[in-house]
């Protein structure tokens, strides 16, 4: 459980904007679970729960309507799909990002919110081989071909929050984040990411479970609590540059499939790596560099084993 600073919170009318989303509902729990009062959106997941109101965050005046009155917004929504999918959603999954981000942003500042917080993604980088990628390395070369959707609709919202800063003076925070796992992820066939999709192959009762890519594959995950954490923390700090936020290892598919077999307990399954899924432009190693935010924020981070297990053990309830 996060325990929040309640004197810096409860006196703060705070708004997320996408709040039936995987990152919203467990910063709504986060506030819930610390008392601190909120206001969150659905749209096509209906939630039935206090402090959540349905809006079209692709619709400007009802988005500025209904952000009138808070200080504090926290945006978790992004139009999302799995890797698989993206190449073929690729001018929907931009117009509609950019859309939602526009309509927030520009609410926003109409409505004099002070504090603005987002999500942006490690899919901006280029390809740094075996190097960590720092924050100044976030418009250097092109990136990825296997993230180019994704990671260029990433870097249109951080030049348009960019615009947003300077000229319409809104203080708008960016946390740069790897890959985010935890309860609420989406555990989906066809939407799920690799640390969704790998439990949720493990707990069938298939003997043979098929992953993408190579054993050797790394990437940088992070719980999504540590997320919220720094999400809230970073709310406290006068920092407009984007922060680097993650567990700062690159682990590989190797050694995440060890960690889930042993929470999991399924060492007898048979393991085929499909390196022909994604052809030739994957991406091997993916690492962020935390040096701005283990100085500013100084948080601890939950270790890949206590997430997986965390993570395991809400799926088994909810499934």
């Amino acid at each position: 459980m996060i325990l929040l600073e309640k004197k810096f919170f409860q006196s703060k009318k705070i708004f997320i904007a996408g709040g039936s989303g995987f990152i919203g509902r467990n910063i709504a729990d986060a506030l819930d679970n610390n008392n601190i009062n909120y206001t969150a959106t659905f749209n096509k997941t209906i939630l039935k729960k206090k402090n959540f109101i349905k809006c079209n965050l692709l619709n400007l005046d009802e988005v500025i309507k209904k952000t009138k009155n808070y200080n504090i917004l926290i945006i978790a929504s992004i139009v999302s799909s799995g890797i698989t999918a993206q190449k073929k959603v690729s001018e929907f999954f931009l117009e509609n990002n950019y859309k939602i981000f526009y309509n927030l942003f520009k609410s926003a500042q109409l409505n004099k919110i002070k504090d603005v917080i987002w999500i942006s993604s490690s899919t901006i980088y280029p390809d740094k081989k075996k190097r960590k990628s720092k924050e100044v390395d976030g418009f250097k070369d092109q990136v990825h071909d296997q993230y180019k959707v994704i990671g260029n609709t990433y870097r249109i919202i951080e030049i348009l929050s960019k615009v947003f800063h300077d000229n319409k003076k809104l203080f708008i925070r960016t946390i740069r984040t790897g890959s985010v796992y935890g309860p609420y992820d989406n555990f989906s066939k066809k939407k799920s990411h690799v640390i969704p999709s790998l439990i949720r192959k493990m707990l069938t009762k298939e003997k043979r479970v098929e992953v993408y890519g190579g054993p050797s594959i790394s990437r940088d995950f992070i719980y999504v609590d540590d997320l919220l954490a720094a999400i809230f923390k970073f709310l406290k700090f006068k920092d407009k540059k984007p922060l680097n936020f993650s567990n700062g290892k690159a682990t590989s598919l190797l050694e995440l499939l060890k960690s889930i077999k042993k929470v999991t307990g399924t060492y007898n399954k048979k393991i085929f790596y499909n390196k022909k899924k994604f052809g030739q432009n994957i991406l091997l190693y993916r690492k962020l560099c935390n040096k701005r935010s283990d100085s500013i924020l100084k948080l601890k981070k939950t270790s890949l084993n206590e997430g997986i297990k965390k993570t395991v053990l809400w799926y088994k309830k909810k499934y």
